[in-house]
Formats: structure tokens, sequence, C-alpha cells
């Protein structure tokens, strides 16, 4: 079976911007902890992630530990962009195989 929050981590790393969309349902929303939506669906996701990907200089994120609960995948990741440094609790629900809603926690 494939892991979806796996695979989109291997294409964000890839700057594969196709593949890491493709991890995600097309209506997926991205919120901030307090539910406050980020990114709604494909379109926007291949706007604001095509833009990063697009940067130049270091783009990578390390896994630190995942954690599994039912439907929910929860990734402690260290990420480095250019120049910044930091780290992020990502909350990943996973619905027949493909991610539906992302809460990010940092």
């Amino acid at each position: 079976m494939s892991d979806p929050v796996q695979m989109q981590l291997d294409a964000y790393n890839a700057r594969d911007l196709e593949a890491f969309i493709s991890c995600y349902a097309a209506d997926v929303v991205i919120t901030e902890p307090d539910g406050t939506p980020m990114i709604s669906g494909h379109p926007e996701m291949r706007i604001r992630y095509g833009a990063v990907f697009d940067r130049p200089g270091v783009l990578h994120a390390s896994l630190v530990h995942r954690v599994r609960a039912g439907s929910w995948t929860v990734d402690e990741e260290r990420l480095v962009s250019g120049d910044l440094q930091m780290e992020a609790l990502v909350a990943y629900q996973v619905v027949d195989g493909i991610i539906t809603r992302v809460v990010i926690l940092t």
C-alpha cells in the first residue's frame, strides 16, 4: 500500500509539483490550528507551492518523527527554505489513500 504522506514529502523534496499535488484530494483544505483555512483545493496549492518550488536555493523537509492514529498521521518536520529554518508539526488526514485535510500545528 502506498503512503501518500511519505509520497508528498518525497515530492516536496524533489520539487515535483505534480507528484506533490497528486497526493492530495482535489478539495483538500490546509488549515491553521484554529481551523482558519490557509489553502483550499488543487488550484490554490498549485499557486502557493509552485512559487515555493520555483524559488532558488535550498528546499528540504526532514522527517524527525511520525505518529499514526486512525486516519491521521502527524509528522514532526524540520524545514529549510533558503536561509529560513524551522520546525513544524503537521497533521494529515488520509481517507481512501489520499490526503483530505491538513492541519499545520506550528
